[in-house]
């Protein structure tokens, strides 16, 4: 569904492809690309992304023959048109790889989707007040869900060069893992650290150190994520329409989470039982 909508968003045409293998491949990339190793896993995901390369690419030389003509006004066509400062059209790669740096992301944020509906089963005295339309709670569950499940684990970083922090001597070459859900979980940091509880974020003022979501920094005086809005905007739309328009139910299933994992996911598979749709 994500691919599906990022595609359509971009203007990418998705028409007479098979849209479950191309999804899968960007899948297949989130998986491999995180694993933080050489293993099959990362030569599965550089494989998928090759194949993605030059499905995108191909897309690119079809449209600028004009044998698939761009939806107009839409970020694709957009990129099409675009000249650099010699007045040279971007190559078909750098393209790909541009739009690869969209679409990858969107599709990732399934993982976090994943880890919303389980909250909203684990925890249902929440859906009806997001029913009854209490929007502040809505977004404070999104919060919550990305502090108590852990989307990173850990976040990763080479020392460019020797320094000294706090005591600590930080040596070129070394490399240094940030505990991110360590930092989520902190018993001096968060009440109840164990707890879900959404109700937290209230008078929360905001800490970019404590809750690091998409990179522990502060917008307008650090690098973060451009995503982070988009992220959050589709979490409370699918927050909203799991508590306004779907009933479900979910069977026993082991959502352990294997915290050497990189990106984390639950043990088991997530699927609902006894879906209805409220009219």
């Amino acid at each position: 569904i994500l691919f599906k909508a990022v595609c359509q968003w971009l203007g990418i045409s998705i028409k007479g492809i098979d849209i479950d293998t191309k999804a899968k491949d960007i899948g297949v990339m989130i998986e491999g690309e995180g694993a933080g190793a050489i293993n099959k896993r990362h030569w599965k995901g550089r494989k998928a992304r090759k194949r993605t390369m030059q499905w995108l690419q191909d897309l690119i030389e079809e449209a600028r023959k004009e044998e698939l003509v761009a939806i107009p006004d839409t970020v694709f066509s957009d990129m099409l048109r675009y000249r650099d400062e010699n007045d040279e059209r971007l190559p078909p790669k750098i393209l790909a790889l541009e739009l690869i740096s969209i679409i990858r992301p969107t599709v990732a944020v399934a993982r976090l989707l994943n880890f919303t509906i389980i909250t909203l089963h684990l925890f249902p005295k929440y859906r009806q007040r997001i029913k009854e339309g209490d929007r502040a709670l809505m977004t404070n569950f999104a919060k919550e869900v990305r502090r108590f499940f852990p989307f990173s684990p850990f976040s990763v970083a080479m020392v460019k060069k020797d320094f000294v922090w706090q005591n600590t001597h930080f040596t070129e070459g070394a490399k240094v893992f940030l505990d991110i859900y360590g930092t989520h979980h902190s018993e001096k940091e968060w009440t109840q650290h164990d707890h879900f509880n959404p109700d937290r974020f209230k008078a929360w003022k905001g800490n970019a150190y404590k809750l690091i979501l998409q990179g522990a920094a502060e917008y307008n005086h650090h690098r973060q994520c451009p995503g982070e809005w988009i992220t959050t905007a589709v979490m409370e739309f699918v927050i909203k329409v799991f508590c306004e328009r779907i009933l479900f139910d979910m069977p026993a299933l082991n959502i352990d989470i294997d915290l050497s994992r990189f990106p984390a996911m639950t043990e088991d598979n997530i699927y609902l039982s006894k879906i209805t749709l409220i009219h």
